[in-house]
C-alpha cells in the first residue's frame, strides 16, 4: 500500500488543488496558449489531450515554472504560483516530470532518487522510507538500484524519473508525455502505477498526453487542447464512450 506516500491527503476531499484561469503564453509574436482554463481536484488524473504542438508541454512547463505566462493566474494548494521560480513552486508540493527520459546518466538509480530527496521535508529516514516506496511502487527498478542510469531501457528511466519526482514529496504531479516512445506493455505499467498512486495514495495528477485511449482509461477529467486553446473539458469516462465523439476527436484534434 502507499497511502503513505504523501504527508497531506483527507481521504474523500475534492478540494481543488490546481486552478487556472485565462493562462496565456507568447513566444515573441507566436501564441502557445491562448487563455487556458482549467483546474484539478484533489485525488483525480486530469489527462491533458492534443497533437503535437497543441500547447501541452508548455502548459505543464508554464505550470511548473519553467516558463513565464504572458497573462492569466495558477493558483496552487491556495497560493498564486504564476511567474514564479520553479524552485519555489517545486518546494510548494509540485511536482514535476519532463518529457523525455531526464534521468541524470552518470548516477545510479539509488544516487538519482536521493537527488530527488533533497527538498524533501524531514530526515535521512523519512527519506530511506520513501525510497522504499518508490521501489514497491516500481519492482523493476529494485534490482537496477546499484547500476548507473545510462544501463536503463527507455521504460525503467522513465520509471526512474517518476520516482525522483516522488522523492521530493509532492502534493501534485505533473507528467509529459510519460507514453512517449515506449512499448505498449511498458505504457500499461506505467499508467497503472499513476493510477496506483492517484486510488492508493490520493495524488492529483495532470497527464499530457497524445495517447488518448490509454489516458482516458485511467484519467478523472480530460482537457483537450487545440493551438493553444481548451476545446473540450469533460468528465474522461463519458468522452471515452463516445465512440463518434472521439472519432472526431482523433480527426480534428488529436492528429490521428
Amino acid at each position: 500500500m502507499l497511502r503513505w506516500f504523501r504527508r497531506i491527503w483527507v481521504r474523500g476531499s475534492a478540494a481543488v488543488v490546481l486552478e487556472i484561469r485565462n493562462l496565456t503564453v507568447d513566444y515573441g509574436a507566436v501564441r502557445a496558449l491562448d487563455q487556458v482554463t482549467l483546474s484539478a481536484r484533489e485525488g483525480t488524473v486530469t489527462a491533458v489531450l492534443g497533437a503535437n504542438g497543441a500547447g501541452k508541454t508548455t502548459l505543464l512547463r508554464t505550470i511548473s515554472g519553467l516558463v513565464k505566462p504572458t497573462a492569466g493566474s495558477i493558483v496552487f494548494v491556495g497560493r498564486e504560483i504564476s511567474g514564479r521560480p520553479a524552485e519555489d513552486i517545486a518546494r510548494l508540493g509540485l511536482g514535476h516530470v519532463p518529457e523525455g527520459q531526464g534521468v541524470i546518466l552518470e548516477l545510479t538509480v539509488e544516487e538519482n532518487l536521493r537527488l530527488g530527496g533533497l527538498i524533501a521535508p524531514g530526515g535521512s529516514r523519512e527519506r530511506r522510507a520513501t525510497a522504499d516506496r518508490v521501489y514497491a511502487l516500481f519492482p523493476a527498478l529494485v534490482e537496477c538500484r546499484d547500476r548507473l542510469a545510462s544501463t536503463l531501457s527507455g521504460g525503467e528511466r522513465r520509471m526512474l524519473v517518476i520516482g525522483r519526482a516522488l522523492m521530493g514529496g509532492p502534493r501534485a504531479l505533473v507528467l509529459d508525455e510519460p507514453s512517449l516512445g515506449l512499448a505498449p506493455l511498458v505504457v500499461a505499467q506505467l499508467l497503472a502505477s499513476v493510477r496506483q498512486l492517484r486510488d492508493e495514495s490520493g495524488y492529483t495528477v495532470v497527464l499530457a498526453e497524445q495517447n488518448a485511449r490509454s489516458a482516458l482509461a485511467i484519467a478523472d477529467r480530460s482537457v483537450v487542447l487545440d493551438l493553444g486553446r481548451v476545446v473540450l473539458d469533460a468528465d474522461a469516462a463519458t468522452l471515452a464512450a463516445d465512440e463518434q465523439l472521439m472519432d472526431r476527436l482523433r480527426r480534428a484534434y488529436l492528429g490521428f
